[in-house]
């Protein structure tokens, strides 16, 4: 969800996690994780800023790195 303002604020939900390493229980496809921020890359603007479903507010260089870091570790592509 985008809220507008200055600066722009997108609460994402538990789709990014500040706090520790990404978790979710047995019926997850954890390699399905990386496809919604790919979907929606123009959503990562470095102005913005990002709450995640849990931990601190984060930027969205963190956004980026952690969509990647899942991304490599579940061998999906960009």
């Amino acid at each position: 969800m985008l809220v507008p303002g200055d600066p722009e604020v997108v609460f994402c939900g538990d789709l990014v996690e500040e706090s520790g390493e990404p978790q979710a229980g047995p019926d997850a496809v954890p390699s399905h994780w990386p496809a919604p921020w790919t979907g929606c890359s123009t959503w990562a603007a470095r102005t913005r800023l990002y709450v995640p479903g849990h931990g601190a507010v984060v930027d969205a260089a963190f956004v980026r790195a952690q969509r990647d870091a899942l991304a490599a570790h579940f061998g999906v592509s960009r």
